[in-house]
């Protein structure tokens, strides 16, 4: 998540020492749900609340060939879910990782971490690694400065094969387990005083993975690439258990032989088991389900002047067991009228399918206390959120223009605007409470009533004014308009206006290295899901600084400060159940070694 914080456009903010809030264009909440995210094509976007567990999302980062990401819808060719955004996290091959890697380290905040890799040859055109990686990371602290009781840690393993049995056919077989104990507080609604109750507890994730991907090479103008995986997640938090195992296949062709037209098309299948245990304030019904998913795209690049000017059309098609069909087509223009300058425009229309949460659970979200400030009557209020089999996707018709100029080798702007109209957002509609005997119950109801507009500005600029430095500034507005039809209670979750990010680095020497980072976001505010309390995040400045020596080629040591400019800040307000510690400045060092 933190590399992600040099990208214009997304918001990532840390609410524990183990949870993170990532969103692009807005709407950002732990389970961001309009933000794609796969590892090497294996989607790791959960169906359960539409969101990704980015505490089980981790690799060895030196493995890491590049992260793509896409500011704006990308469901043309990703599908359903991709409506702010996409990150494409992309591992090196395995012939780009052989010998030997270990890196240790440790600290004030990250405790302790290491990794290790190995690569080799294992035959003629066919190349292998492996790597194990572990950490213990400290909690944060609460707004009073008592321990927060967040610390966490985890372990994981995998490997990666990538095989060339002839020149036509290359094959790639990878996969990763891991398994982690994180600490975490809970707040869970009570019918009985104190009406919420804390609870101290350990939650348990383990899953792992497995993918193979074949490309074959048809003719020089046509190839195509067939994929599989599995992946099994099992995750035992405090006050809910989930198994998933999930199967995907997706296949995919491109064809470029007719003139002046790229053609790419792809069908996907994909199924999914889920299985709910060990319940406190949730009820899903049913406690099992099985959904599949059935997609289709197809894209046309054409070239309407020879290295100036292309359209692109495609439209994606899928039908999923929530919503049934849903068609998501765009259109992108492309003009380059020589090479220092380069303008593009699109238009996109995306959707954000239910969840399973918003379908089948139940979730008891406050008990208000009777003869309270909210609550004149003699009975506990219980607010009890309920999914509905009627909820619909969410809708986005999205406008975007851009421009990119490099006047020379050591300069390039990126500057992109865009207009998103979003229909049929989610809401939590009200109803009158009803007597159960003991006390009130209000049941909200999800359903798909709300509107927003969203408009905003990206700037991504890269200078190198001397060999020996590099300057990288990253700018973003956003502006958010949600119309709530003046409806109270319900969930806002809202993305700060401004965010600029500054990175330096300097090569002081042939074996030393200084670089720093600069970043400062904007207040932003919302109110929670339980409909009652809004919160708020002050604006904050943050800097880290990096100091790295290579006594010997393939060996280094660095040390890095992170957060230096205040002891403690707050970054976001978890809006269901738990709440949010304050990030802490940290002070680590590191040892890397290639051999």
């Amino acid at each position: 998540p933190d590399a992600l914080r040099m990208v214009p456009g997304l918001n990532v903010a840390r609410l524990e020492s183990n949870k993170w809030a990532i969103s692009s264009r807005g709407f950002n909440d732990r389970f961001s749900n309009k933000l794609l995210v796969l590892i090497d094509g294996r989607n790791v976007y959960s169906p359960t609340f539409s969101g990704v567990y980015w505490e089980v999302q981790d690799t060895l980062l030196e493995d890491i060939e590049r992260i793509e990401v896409i500011r704006g819808p990308g469901a043309t060719l990703w599908g359903a879910n991709a409506v702010n955004g996409v990150i494409n996290i992309i591992t090196k091959h395995a012939a780009d990782t052989q010998g030997r890697f270990v890196t240790v380290g440790g600290g004030t905040e990250e405790e302790v971490f290491g990794g290790a890799r190995y690569g080799t040859s294992l035959g003629e055109g066919t190349y292998g690694r492996v790597y194990f990686k572990g950490f213990k990371r400290d909690s944060f602290v609460e707004s009073s400065g008592n321990n927060a009781h967040d610390d966490w840690d985890s372990l994981r393993g995998g490997f990666r094969m990538d095989s060339q049995p002839s020149i036509e056919d290359s094959l790639t077989i990878q996969g990763d387990i891991y398994g982690g104990d994180i600490n975490q507080k809970v707040d869970l609604p009570q019918l009985d005083a104190p009406y919420l109750q804390t609870h101290q507890g350990e939650s348990n994730v383990s899953g792992g993975n497995i993918v193979s991907r074949w490309q074959h090479t048809l003719s020089p103008t046509s190839d195509y690439t067939l994929q599989l995986y599995y992946d099994r997640t099992d995750r035992k938090d405090i006050f809910i258990r989930e198994v998933r195992n999930t199967l995907d296949l997706d296949f995919q062709l491109s064809y470029s032989a007719i003139q002046r037209h790229d053609v790419i098309w792809g069908l996907g299948y994909r199924y999914t088991h889920d299985r709910f245990s060990r319940l406190v304030s949730v009820i899903t019904n049913p406690d099992s389900r099985n959904d599949q998913l059935f997609s289709g795209f197809l894209q046309d690049e054409i070239t309407l002047m020879e290295n100036k000017l292309w359209l692109t059309l495609g439209s994606k098609f899928e039908h999923n067991d929530y919503s049934g069909f849903e068609i998501q087509p765009n259109a992108r223009l492309l003009w380059t009228p020589d090479p220092h300058h380069k303008f593009w425009g699109a238009v996109s229309r995306a959707v954000r399918t239910p969840s399973r949460f918003e379908h089948d659970f139940q979730v008891r979200a406050q008990v208000t206390p009777p003869f309270s400030t909210s609550n004149a009557t003699p009975f506990p209020i219980e607010v009890r959120l309920q999914g509905s089999s009627d909820y619909d996707s969410e809708k986005l018709i999205s406008y975007d223009v851009g421009y990119r100029f490099i006047p020379s080798q050591s300069l390039s702007v990126d500057i992109t605007g865009f207009f998103s109209n979003y229909h049929k957002l989610r809401n939590n509609k009200l109803t009158s409470p009803s007597f159960q005997g003991t006390h009130l119950l209000v049941e909200p109801r999800f359903t798909n009533q709300w509107k927003a507009k969203t408009y905003g500005i990206e700037v991504a600029s890269i200078w190198q004014p001397v060999e020996w430095n590099r300057l990288d500034l990253a700018y973003s507005y956003l502006s958010m308009k949600v119309d709530t039809g003046n409806e109270e209670g319900a969930q806002v979750p809202l993305s700060p206006k401004h965010q600029v990010s500054l990175r330096s680095a300097f090569d002081l020497s042939h074996d030393i290295n200084l670089d720093f980072w600069f970043r400062y976001i904007s207040e932003s505010s919302g109110l929670n899901s339980r409909g009652l309390t809004e919160f708020k995040i002050d604006s904050y400045f943050t800097l880290d600084m990096r100091v790295a020596w290579r006594p010997y080629d393939n060996f280094e040591l660095s040390l890095v400060g992170q957060n230096l400019l205040d002891s403690q800040h707050k970054e976001f307000q978890q809006s269901l159940f738990t709440g949010s510690s304050e990030v802490e400045r940290g002070i680590y060092g590191k040892l890397s070694w290639h051999f």
